[in-house]
């Protein structure tokens, strides 16, 4: 089951009335690769940027008059029209969501011609998306809370679908297995009180040279390059010049498993973009 979500936020379910998803190739997918001039072998296998297609069936409420369901099949396309040309015209991605937690990150930008059922007040219209990605991410966040982290920083409200791990031991040490083939971005978002938190990811160290105030977190985006701290009213800080160069903290993942390591002094999240060229099925 599918739907899609624009970057306002506004959503529209393809699995019940009056949407209905028909036909599409939402789950085909192919890799792109060069040959090696000359010899019978194969590299640089990719995602490239790519199109897909899906029909959706405009299907008003059967027990309305007629004239009503021909209004509303208007009403319909023009609110479907209005989510997909947010993205396009303002130049964002939207999402096609999977109910497995998978998200396809897109752009309508072609809409073939409307088939109307007169009789039965009944359209059908196809669409193609553009993805500069081409594949379907899942976020998967875990929390990690070492031994030494303050009471202050365990008593929080989270999300029923969150893993937890708490370190046992002076220092943290956790093994998280992702279930993911190929490196992920992530967002690592950690909470203060800390000085210079320094995290290993299967050696690789994530550090940044700063203070984190009890009401403050550090933020680092690998997707954006981005190394940033929030306080409790909002205001940004931007701390790009403050992260550690030596190991790059914008460098992904690796696939699974992972050994994180840190000084057990301190709470974070780890949220891990992972990558398919297919979602899972339900």
């Amino acid at each position: 089951m599918f739907s899609y979500k624009n970057a306002k936020g506004e959503e529209i379910s393809f699995d019940d009335y009056p949407y209905l998803m028909q036909e599409n190739d939402l789950t085909d997918y192919s890799w792109n690769y060069e040959t090696v001039d000359g010899k019978n072998k194969i590299k640089n296998i990719r995602h490239d940027v790519g199109e897909r297609n899906f029909t959706v069936a405009i299907v008003p409420d059967f027990n309305l008059p007629l004239k009503d369901r021909r209004y509303l099949v208007k009403e319909y396309l023009n609110r479907l029209f209005a989510l997909f040309e947010y993205d396009t015209n303002n130049n964002v991605n939207g999402q096609i969501q999977a109910d497995t937690g998978f998200y396809y990150p897109c752009r309508v930008i072609q809409s073939d011609k409307v088939l109307y059922e007169e009789g039965l007040s009944i359209a059908k219209v196809k669409f193609t998306v553009v993805s500069e990605e081409n594949i379907w991410i899942k976020p998967v966040t875990k929390t990690f809370i070492g031994s030494r982290a303050n009471a202050d920083q365990t008593n929080q409200d989270y999300p029923f679908d969150y893993l937890y791990d708490y370190a046992a031991g002076i220092n943290g040490v956790s093994v998280w297995n992702l279930n993911s083939y190929s490196c992920s971005h992530a967002k690592i978002v950690i909470y203060g009180a800390v000085l210079n938190p320094s995290i290993h990811i299967n050696g690789h160290q994530y550090i940044v040279y700063t203070s984190v105030a009890a009401d403050e977190r550090l933020m680092i985006d690998t997707r954006y390059n981005t190394v940033y701290k929030v306080n409790s009213t909002g205001t940004m800080v931007n701390c790009f010049d403050l992260r550690g160069k030596q190991d790059s903290v914008f460098q992904k993942l690796p696939s699974s498993p992972l050994t994180v390591s840190w000084n057990g002094a301190f709470r974070f999240d780890i949220t891990a973009f992972v990558e398919r060229s297919l979602p899972e099925w339900s």
